[in-house]
């Protein structure tokens, strides 16, 4: 069987790193991207089956919400957007219920759990 690839865009190295090998560890093929542009080019260029994304990216001139802009609107193109899984430390409802009425499919709260991790990318991976 042909191993799930899966992109993790987050500025944070340690982070991404640390999900990288938590999801490798597991059997997925795991591509990493520290900014949102780069992360963009990779949905594109790559035939992904899921990307976690990081809400709220410092020094970058663009965030998740508007990664999940962008791909909302690659969507209505008729561009195949992958599920994705936005990571974040902010607990406000408001700002989850925004995010997923953006097209997001699950919202993981940071620091995350490693089980939950596992279930939510095994409930958007099948």
């Amino acid at each position: 069987m042909k191993s799930k690839k899966i992109l993790i865009i987050d500025d944070d190295s340690s982070l991404r790193e640390m999900c990288r090998l938590q999801l490798e560890q597991i059997g997925f093929s795991v591509m990493e991207s520290d900014s949102v542009e780069d992360g963009l080019t990779k949905m594109v260029e790559r035939n992904l089956d899921l990307v976690i994304l990081d809400l709220c990216m410092t020094n970058e001139p663009f965030d998740g919400t508007s990664f999940l802009a962008l791909a909302k609107k690659m969507k209505q193109l008729d561009f195949i957007v992958p599920p994705i899984i936005v990571m974040s430390a902010l607990t406000d409802k408001n700002v989850v219920n925004y995010v997923l009425d953006m097209g997001a499919k699950g919202y993981l709260r940071k620091p995350y759990n490693v089980e939950v991790l596992d279930q939510m990318v095994s409930d958007y991976i099948s």
